[in-house]
């Protein structure tokens, strides 16, 4: 958790991050919106991820969202109606849950095992225009994949 990020709201910055890296400028694999329902995905009324909720950061999350993608299911699906009226008790209630897909990359290494040295000034200056463009506040040396060539 960070301040200022809400639970779940990384999937918007991870799925931005591959919409904003332009003909794949930075190299940012390609990540898409995922949707999940399974009956161990619980909330409680006062959750900030209950999507149900009728909080206005709720509302404008779920804006956001449906900007990205047009989700396949929702609340209101007949998919997810048939699967609730199943359940027996009401807190039991099978809810949705989003996140991102994001392509396996296969790496050798971590940026942080390598000298800087070895690092065309070009490919770090393309990771730090991504960065202030996402306006990304965690990157470091153990968060980029290295292939050794």
């Amino acid at each position: 958790m960070r301040n200022g990020v809400r639970s779940g709201e990384g999937v918007i910055r991870e799925v931005a991050s591959f919409l904003m890296d332009h003909h794949h400028f930075s190299w940012v694999p390609p990540t898409i919106f995922a949707e999940a329902m399974h009956p161990s995905f619980k909330f409680s009324s006062n959750d900030e991820t209950d999507l149900t909720s009728s909080d206005s950061n709720t509302s404008q999350y779920k804006n956001v969202i449906s900007s990205l993608v047009e989700p396949t299911l929702s609340e209101h699906s007949s998919a997810s109606t048939a699967v609730t009226q199943g359940s027996q008790k009401n807190d039991s209630k099978i809810k949705m849950k989003y996140g991102s897909l994001q392509y396996f990359v296969r790496a050798d290494d971590m940026a942080s095992n390598f000298s800087s040295s070895l690092f065309s000034v070009d490919e770090v200056h393309k990771i730090a225009i991504l960065d202030l463009r996402i306006m990304n506040l965690d990157r470091n040396d153990g968060n980029l994949l290295v292939k050794k060539e």
